[in-house]
């Protein structure tokens, strides 16, 4: 079993992997255990991740653990303060996902190279994929989930009310990708306010073949995560699929 660990800033992102991963890998070929930091990591307290995701029988071809480190400034120092105990229960790859915002656009810079300070080096991989400016922007380059999640919510409409149009916008111009599907939806009579029930159900709806194959080299930072995702589904000592 290859294993792979991602740490993510809070729970969008978690949901969103977990599905992401689910589709790119099949179902049946991956098993997801799910994770959340509770407080600590301040003033000597302990950093305690609890369990959110049963453990279910293994035997599947591909193990992920997704840790909700319920901050985005946590993500970095969890996978640096996890390492040693990652690299010993045999993952292969270790990833981070963080929204940029609520730090500007001018700040990535800075933001990358305290991140890439943080990192440990080992012979594990390590990388962190930040989302420009957030994740919510990617739900936004998958328009045709708007009709699906909210029946009569229609691409020209969300077009008139952003004053753009979202098949040629370059969703990473974004600057409050999360506020701009908040003024979307609420056309239906609908908010987005990053509730768990809502993000389950806009991550069921959205078209993953649409994302990961149309939509992939149009978003920087979506593409890197593909990226790091296929070579971790690609790698030489995965078991072969039965045929």
């Amino acid at each position: 079993m290859i294993k792979l660990a991602v740490f993510v800033e809070g729970q969008t992102e978690q949901l969103f992997v977990q599905r992401l991963v689910q589709e790119v890998a099949g179902h049946h070929n991956v098993e997801i255990e799910l994770a959340k930091a509770s407080h600590g990591g301040k003033s000597g307290l302990p950093r305690r991740f609890l369990l959110l995701q049963p453990p279910k029988p293994l035997g599947k071809q591909f193990f992920v653990l997704i840790v909700d480190s319920a901050t985005d400034s946590r993500v970095a120092s969890d996978i640096r303060d996890q390492y040693g105990s990652l690299v010993s229960a045999g993952y292969s790859l270790v990833l981070g996902l963080r929204d940029v915002y609520p730090e500007l656009r001018s700040e990535i810079p800075r933001i990358r190279r305290a991140i890439d300070g943080v990192l440990p080096k080992g012979s594990v991989s390590v990388n962190v994929v930040l989302a420009i400016m957030e994740v919510e922007a990617w739900f936004l380059a998958e328009h045709t989930h708007f009709a699906r999640l909210y029946p009569g919510l229609t691409l020209e409409m969300a077009n008139n009310a952003i004053g753009d149009d979202l098949q040629t916008l370059d969703v990473e111009d974004i600057a409050h990708p999360t506020e701009t599907l908040n003024t979307i939806y609420q056309l239906v009579g609908r908010a987005y306010r990053k509730k768990k029930d809502q993000v389950s159900d806009i991550v069921k709806v959205l078209d993953y073949d649409h994302l990961y194959v149309e939509l992939r080299n149009g978003i920087t930072a979506f593409s890197s995560l593909c990226d790091h995702l296929d070579s971790f589904l690609s790698s030489e000592t995965a078991p072969k699929s039965p045929t």
